[in-house]
């Protein structure tokens, strides 16, 4: 029986220039630099590369800590890492970070808007750590929230998985497990923010890219920075000995709390509520008037967007 060659090194990066029909289209270095000058500027940073059976792989000593899979155009960076997990070669912390999505997914599976030059990736979770389990959406919200305010940026996190950055979307979140393994979708509008034409209207917060506020950067350098900030995040809240820490910490960042909101449970049926923080299985608490009385009430699927 032939041993599968892993898709990228132990750590370091790789640009996957034979892709694979179906999955990923093929993606030369040339056309990665081509796509956007970010993309142009991560090529540059990560040089030298080798081309080895069928990958670009970076041989700079600076390269990510954790192995990073650049592809081509595919339909989504998850569904090109569930496969790559279902063959047992993508490892925790290992993640695709593809140029462009043609089937981006979000929030009830609405598509996504994904043109070069911002991130779509796809990260290996680690397993669950007891209690935190059924946190994890909002711990990878909050991995991505910390560390943007590392750049210097304020974030929040708008329930259950939107990355807000001066009250404006600036990236999602999506965890997907399948036969035990889960990964955490991440997109980040780097260098572009959707148009109006594209969101919902009258329900969605208005977008923005982190280029709009000053940010330059490379979608391959910060996402492994990113990686890298928040494995020790990681590590920090697996060591909590409560998860009461975790969730005020989740609570801190937590759009719109104290304030009132449309909630919507479905996608037409809306309730104005008031948040009030976060349940311990992560679910939304909230103070809704009924019949006039002020009623709590644990929200754990649908949206909120501010009045």
């Amino acid at each position: 029986m032939t041993k599968k060659r892993p898709l990228s090194p132990a750590r370091g990066a790789a640009v996957w220039t034979e892709g694979r029909e179906g999955l990923a289209a093929p993606l030369s270095l040339e056309t990665l630099a081509a796509a956007s000058s970010g993309w142009a500027e991560s090529i540059e940073r990560f040089a030298p590369w080798r081309e080895e059976d069928g990958f670009a792989i970076s041989d700079n000593p600076q390269a990510p800590e954790y192995p990073v899979l650049v592809c081509g155009a595919c339909a989504s960076s998850l569904d090109a890492a569930r496969t790559f997990v279902d063959e047992g070669r993508l490892p925790v912390w290992g993640s695709v970070l593809a140029v462009s999505q043609t089937s981006g997914r979000g929030q009830l599976r609405r598509n996504w808007f994904s043109p070069p030059g911002n991130i779509y990736a796809a990260l290996a979770w680690p397993e669950a750590h007891g209690a935190f389990d059924v946190l994890a959406p909002l711990l990878a919200g909050l991995m991505v929230a910390e560390f943007l305010e590392t750049l210097g940026f304020e974030a929040q996190l708008k329930w259950p998985n939107d990355i807000l950055v001066g009250g404006r979307k600036t990236g999602g979140i999506l965890l997907e497990e399948r036969k035990g393994r889960v990964l955490a979708g991440i997109g980040l509008n780097l260098a572009s923010a959707p148009p109006p034409e594209f969101l919902r209207e009258n329900r969605a917060v208005p977008a923005t890219a982190l280029a709009e506020r000053g940010l330059a950067a490379d979608p391959l350098g910060l996402w492994s920075a990113l990686v890298k900030f928040g494995q020790s995040c990681y590590d920090s809240w697996a060591s909590a000995t409560y998860p009461g820490a975790v969730i005020s910490r989740l609570e801190r960042r937590l759009a719109f709390l104290g304030r009132d909101v449309w909630v919507r449970e479905t996608e037409t049926a809306a309730y104005r509520a008031r948040i009030l923080g976060l349940a311990g299985d992560g679910g939304l608490r909230l103070a809704r008037q009924d019949n006039g009385y002020l009623s709590e009430m644990i929200l754990h699927s649908g949206g909120v967007t501010p009045l």
